[in-house]
C-alpha cells in the first residue's frame, strides 16, 4: 500500500485516522444495520476482519451476521 522501506522501523501515528459509526434500527423488523465510515484512501481486509471482530464481541446481544 505504497512505497517504504521494509527494514524501516517507527512508532506513534503518522496521519490521525477519523471515523463514523451510525446504527439504524427498524422497529418494525427488529433488526440494524451498522454503517462504518473511515476517512482514509483505502482500508485493508484484516483492519475490516478485527472491528467486525471486536463489534461482535461487544455487542453481541444485538448484532447478527447476514
Amino acid at each position: 500500500m505504497g512505497y517504504a522501506k521494509a527494514s524501516q522501523i517507527s512508532s506513534g501515528i503518522h496521519i490521525r485516522q477519523y471515523s463514523r459509526a451510525y446504527v439504524i434500527a427498524d422497529k418494525e423488523q427488529k433488526s440494524r444495520v451498522v454503517f462504518v465510515s473511515v476517512d482514509a484512501c483505502m482500508i485493508s481486509t484484516l483492519v475490516k476482519t478485527q472491528l467486525c471482530s471486536v463489534m461482535f464481541t461487544q455487542y453481541s446481544t444485538i448484532l447478527e451476521v447476514r
